[in-house]
């Protein structure tokens, strides 16, 4: 068996894998403060892209701020919530990956078009597609609020579908 591994490998039958340079980033986001949020996203996308970086992978919720949102009434989440992909942090993303030849993934409120919240994460590559998750499930701390409060936050909803990229696998194909 790996006599005839090694002999695909070297007649070029199985394509051969390339290292590719990842980042991941971690930042004091401004609660609320989607502009500020960007611009710090613009900062580590163009400093990643000097060290040749391919993708780079920012926290959830990094451009609308996490923890404060639990707190936010329902207008107030809806007031930080975008469209995607029609939404201009969604379009920024989109833009910045072209832009430095690199697929950015950065997290926010998502506003569907049913008018559901999701805390959304998109993933925009320099093609131009896109992908979108959808957090399944809320950390407790997340819900609650306050502890002695244990509810979710009525804002938000849990994600209904999972994350694909690419073509779908045959157990995923059915």
């Amino acid at each position: 068996m790996l006599s005839k591994l090694s002999t695909a490998l070297r007649s070029s039958q199985i394509p051969r894998m390339r290292n590719i340079r990842v980042a991941t980033t971690q930042f004091q986001h401004a609660p609320g403060d989607i502009a500020y949020n960007m611009g710090r996203v613009r900062h580590f996308v163009t400093e990643a892209a000097r060290s040749k970086v391919e993708i780079i992978a920012f926290p959830e919720m990094c451009l609308t701020g996490y923890w404060h949102v639990r707190n936010l009434s329902r207008e107030g989440v809806e007031a930080l919530a975008e469209a995607v992909p029609e939404g201009p942090s969604t379009q920024e993303l989109l833009r910045l990956s072209k832009q430095h030849g690199m697929t950015i993934g950065a997290g926010l409120i998502e506003r569907a078009e049913d008018g559901r919240l999701y805390n959304g994460y998109v993933v925009a590559m320099p093609n131009g597609d896109l992908a979108l998750h959808r957090k399944l499930h809320e950390h407790r701390r997340e819900c609650a609020g306050h502890r002695a409060r244990r509810r979710r936050n009525p804002a938000r909803t849990p994600s209904d579908r999972r994350l694909q990229l690419g073509e779908p696998s045959r157990d995923e194909a059915g």
